[in-house]
């Protein structure tokens, strides 16, 4: 019997040591696990400041274009109306003919984004990745692509003959244009329908420009959210 009972506290004194061994390797697994998952979601904040910093440039580009192509479509609107009206050649035509060989080219960073793509599943949040991959796959690409695309297409094919038609650049350090013959431009309803016809193509670019900075926005939003969320 006392063989027994030494045998049985020894079984389980070696089954309490097995068991304290494996409590510490589960113990230093979930340690090492919580140490990796922080350094990932270190990583991921580091990445999401970066692509807010890219996305916060892009707005601030989209914002001058808006505003510069709304100028193009006031000073197209000043054109048609002076011939419309039969105006004569005055400073405000000189003015306003400068926009005809001006439009914005957008342009977008996509350094950090590509770094995202990169890194496979960093990102922990699948709405807020799919958000940032629409908008830089689907709405910067449209933007780049078929939009611009379509604007130097009216360049090269309308803009640059009506430019050696009617305009001279002027002798500046940035480039500008001026009538050399008003009468005869106003009476060219070829040239006042291209005209027309810009000014419905570059409103519907300045709607893109007001969507996609929304979309910016409300992204921008979301990468502060995460980043809080992350870091509690």
């Amino acid at each position: 019997m006392l063989t027994e009972n030494k045998l049985t506290k020894y079984l389980l004194y070696a089954i309490g040591e097995i068991l304290l061994v494996v409590i510490g390797i589960l113990i230093a697994l979930q340690v090492n696990n919580w140490n990796e998952q922080r350094k990932l979601r270190g990583q991921e904040i580091i990445l999401l400041a970066d692509l807010k910093s890219d996305l916060q440039e892009t707005l601030k580009e989209l914002q001058f274009g808006k505003s510069l192509n709304e100028s193009t479509v006031t000073n197209y609107r000043i054109l048609l109306q002076a011939i419309a009206n039969d105006e004569p050649y005055s400073a405000k035509i000189d003015t306003a003919s400068t926009y005809i060989i001006v439009f914005h080219v957008p342009k977008f960073r996509r350094t950090t984004y590509e770094t995202l793509k990169s890194q496979g599943e960093i990102l922990s949040n699948d709405t807020l990745k799919r958000a940032i991959s629409n908008v830089y796959d689907r709405t910067f690409l449209y933007m780049t692509e078929d939009q611009l695309n379509v604007e130097w297409a009216i360049y090269n094919e309308q803009t640059l003959h009506y430019n050696a038609k009617y305009l001279r650049y002027k002798d500046l350090p940035f480039p500008a244009t001026f009538p050399v013959d008003f009468e005869r431009m106003k009476s060219d309803e070829e040239f006042i329908n291209y005209l027309s016809g810009l000014i419905g193509f570059r409103n519907y670019g300045i709607t893109v420009y007001a969507n996609t900075i929304e979309e910016i926005q409300t992204i921008i939003a979301a990468i502060e959210q995460e980043m809080e969320r992350l870091k509690n």
